[in-house]
């Protein structure tokens, strides 16, 4: 049927105009509604699918293949975009996905991802840049996968359940530097570092640190235990040094008829041992000249 309305547009529909199409005077098509207010706009009432698309195509060719349904900017200025806008009842635009159009003499492009808070404030969440980089909290991502997540805030968490896995954040320091910390979050949770599919480092709930293979230090750099830097091993090109920097430093053998022995080489590419201390026997052997130097 086709259903001409005064100073308005033309209808066509079925019998009863249940189902129609409108071509309003001002140039604008509306399916489904006779008050459209775009050149196209198309209306499906209460049925969940609002248009469907198809094609019967065989190609598989990389990003460019099957079914295609294209937005084109015919505008050349660089940097416009092409964008899909999802909205809610009242209007508003809840978030969209915005194709930039970076330079149009050579095709490049980006694709941003954008949001609005529950405050109404409407921004970009995430960027893929044109050389496919990936940022998240960022506009200018150095790496293929660049997250910002401010100050004193979690950046990514990995897990399978609420409050567990791995959580990475920063922490803002009275230099205002940021610490990463990476947190198992559970009670009974570790953190693993793993080489070659074998475990090299575990820490534990307990802080307890478990080393797999060797631990190596460069030289000139020290070891410290304590919080005051207590106890210190030191070695530098040629020399070795234990350094205790408070109270008193004590060597013990907890093992049951074991002995404290002091080696060194002895001057064939061999060692020797030079003290034994044997606390079963309750006895010291020097097994070499003592030499006392004058005045001791």
């Amino acid at each position: 049927n086709v259903q001409a309305i005064s100073s308005s547009g033309l209808k066509l529909g079925n019998d009863d105009f249940s189902g129609f199409m409108f071509f309003a005077d001002d140039g604008t098509v509306g399916i489904g509604t006779a008050t459209p207010s775009q050149k196209l706009e198309v209306s499906s009432g209460s049925t969940q699918i609002v248009a469907n698309f198809n094609a019967s195509n065989s190609s598989t060719s990389s990003n460019n293949g099957g079914a295609i349904v294209e937005i084109q900017n015919t505008n050349s200025t660089n940097g416009n975009q092409g964008s899909i806008v999802f909205r809610d009842s009242n209007g508003n635009g809840s978030s969209a996905i915005f194709g930039y159009n970076a330079d149009h003499s050579d095709g490049e492009g980006f694709l941003t991802f954008g949001t609005r808070n529950s405050s109404g404030t409407f921004g970009e969440k995430m960027r893929i840049t044109s050389a496919g980089l990936v940022a998240i909290g960022t506009t200018s991502p150095t790496q293929k996968l660049d997250v910002n997540g401010g100050l004193n805030s979690p950046h990514a968490i990995f897990s399978g359940q609420a409050s567990r896995g791995l959580l990475i954040e920063t922490q803002n320091t009275t230099n205002n530097d940021d610490t990463v910390v990476l947190n198992a979050q559970t009670s009974t949770g570790a953190i693993i570092l793993e080489t070659n599919s074998t475990s090299a480092l575990t820490i534990d709930s307990s802080q307890n640190a478990t080393f797999a293979g060797n631990v190596n230090l460069a030289d000139s750099k020290v070891l410290s235990v304590g919080t005051s830097l207590d106890l210190q091993i030191f070695h530098e090109a040629h020399n070795s040094f234990i350094s205790n920097n408070i109270g008193d430093l004590t060597i013990r053998n907890l093992n049951d008829d074991k002995d404290i022995i002091f080696q060194t080489d002895d001057g064939s590419g061999g060692t020797e041992n030079y003290i034994q201390i044997d606390g079963s026997e309750g006895r010291t052997t020097i097994n070499k000249p003592l030499r006392i130097n004058d005045s001791v």
